[in-house]
């Protein structure tokens, strides 16, 4: 959360303003003099360009480690400025940030006593989709859905990671992918899953998106596969980098798993991509995907795919399910596909009520 941003010319003359460079230094009311270039582990760094393509300023992690390294100290009554001299894109001024006052609303979340203690949230931002949960090397992995700088959901999501050991105490990790300019994600890692491959290598599968607003959005899908969204999708997939324990880096496939979508079919949108293997490595091991989806006019769909390896050749094979109306939603989003075990009745928890069987 930031709190005032002001000009630099509002604070001081520009004379000292370095192009690329980061600086900190006292409030306004401080002598522009008082500068210190800041250290590497302590920089503002822009992210992505958001849906409106406004551009804002984070704080990284180490920030007040390099408050400290950077050997500025403020005086009474004034207030840590964080000056950026790249221009901001609205204003065309360069811009300041209350470096303390970021730092104090950081420190105070932890003991926010709305805030949850036993479930998994975030550190700030906003959060949804859970996706691809695995145990791996004694440790459990959740990604999510995340917006790191603004409380509402917006394009330019990435994988938000933690890992724990018991599910309960969690370690908050860096983002495990974010958009990459110029690709098929620039605009969003949209949701998907997380599995192990055969050689127990865990592999990211996902949706990325590229605005088509976006003039960096590339060749668009051909005519009879293009649904003609604000956004273009595309299934994609990522690995960790090797001996990486915690999964921290993982490096993207360097082309889409999936590209397009089934031609001249009416979907209203294709992604979420949810992976399960099917039978065991002694039927041959083959593998299928649900696709989230949904057909105008007549409400949400779940396509499937089916593929012999995991990072193979996909190939559609046809609806698993659909709406007749749109009662349930135009479109399905985030299918999942859970294998239950039949109870008796003697073996049913009390207060579930009678059975109802259905056919599916």
């Amino acid at each position: 959360r930031h709190s005032s941003v002001l000009p630099i010319s509002a604070s001081g003359p520009k004379s000292w303003s370095v192009p690329g460079q980061l600086f900190m230094r006292c409030c306004p009311a401080h002598e522009p003099g008082c500068l210190r270039t800041v250290q590497s582990t302590c920089s503002l760094v822009r992210p992505k360009r958001s849906r409106r393509f406004q551009r804002h300023w984070r704080a990284q992690p180490g920030l007040e480690t390099g408050k400290a390294t950077c050997g500025l100290q403020p005086r009474p009554g004034c207030r840590l400025i964080a000056a950026a001299t790249e221009p901001d894109a609205e204003s065309g001024e360069d811009s300041e940030f209350d470096v303390e006052a970021m730092l104090q609303v950081a420190a105070a979340l932890p003991h926010d006593p709305e805030r949850p203690s036993y479930h998994l949230m975030s550190q700030k931002g906003w959060l949804n989709d859970p996706n691809g949960p695995i145990f791996h090397d004694g440790r459990y992995h959740l990604f999510y859905q995340h917006i790191m700088n603004g409380c509402e959901w917006d394009f330019g999501i990435v994988w938000g990671h933690a890992v724990s050991t018991d599910l309960v105490h969690w370690q908050h990790l860096p983002p495990a992918i974010a958009p990459s300019p110029g690709g098929a994600d620039a605009d969003g890692c949209f949701s998907g899953c997380c599995v192990l491959d055969t050689d127990g290598t865990p592999v990211i599968l996902y949706t990325g998106v590229r605005l088509r607003s976006n003039p960096d959005c590339g060749a668009l899908p051909p005519a009879d596969r293009d649904l003609n969204l604000p956004f273009v999708e595309s299934q994609l997939s990522a690995k960790p980098f090797p001996g990486d324990k915690n999964l921290v880096t993982w490096q993207k496939a360097e082309v889409p798993l999936i590209a397009v979508p089934p031609s001249s079919m009416p979907l209203v949108g294709w992604r979420d991509p949810f992976i399960f293997e099917v039978g065991g490595s002694s039927e041959g091991g083959r593998w299928g995907m649900l696709m989230g989806s949904g057909l105008k006019g007549k409400g949400g769909a779940v396509m499937i795919y089916r593929a012999d390896s995991l990072l193979g050749e996909w190939h559609y094979d046809g609806m698993l399910c659909g709406a007749e109306t749109t009662d349930t939603g135009a479109m399905w989003e985030c299918p999942l596909l859970l294998e239950l075990q039949n109870l008796t009745e003697e073996a049913r928890p009390r207060g579930l009520g009678p059975r109802h069987e259905t056919n599916m």
